[in-house]
């Protein structure tokens, strides 16, 4: 008896706040099982996914794709539209200069890490993205 008071207390004050975002996630479920996996994905995703599967379409699975990420805040969006557009080669660069230079993202700022492949940077690719986070096509094709 004197565990089922706090345990009662407890769920008193968090029903109130959690009950109606617990309901809006059963209601987007519910909307979104009637739609494609396609739509679904979209919804829940995001710009850049639509944008990536744009992308999937216009470019061939052999293409080199350069993602030019204008802020830190795009690092998300990029490595996820490249995780969908596999196998393509996908390169990552923090910003213009650093893509004109050819100088690939560091995602991992420690000198233990493993950032980039070894060897000589590479060249043009087939294919150039610039990824801004807060733009509402996140993945614009240059």
């Amino acid at each position: 008896m004197r565990r089922a008071l706090p345990i009662a207390l407890f769920l008193a004050t968090i029903v109130p706040y959690g009950a109606p975002r617990y309901a809006a996630t059963l209601r987007l479920a519910r909307d979104l099982a009637k739609r494609p996996m396609e739509e679904r994905r979209a919804e829940l995703f995001g710009g850049w996914y639509a944008d990536a599967m744009r992308l999937r379409a216009e470019t061939p699975p052999n293409a080199s794709i350069d993602f030019v990420m204008l802020t830190p805040a795009a690092r998300d969006a990029a490595i996820l539209a490249g995780a969908a557009l596999q196998p393509r080669d996908c390169r990552y660069f923090d910003g213009w200069e650093a893509w004109r230079a050819r100088r690939r993202a560091e995602f991992v700022h420690d000198a233990r890490a493993v950032n980039a492949p070894p060897g000589p940077p590479p060249g043009p690719a087939d294919v150039v993205v610039a990824v801004d986070a807060a733009a509402e096509h996140p993945l614009s094709r240059r």
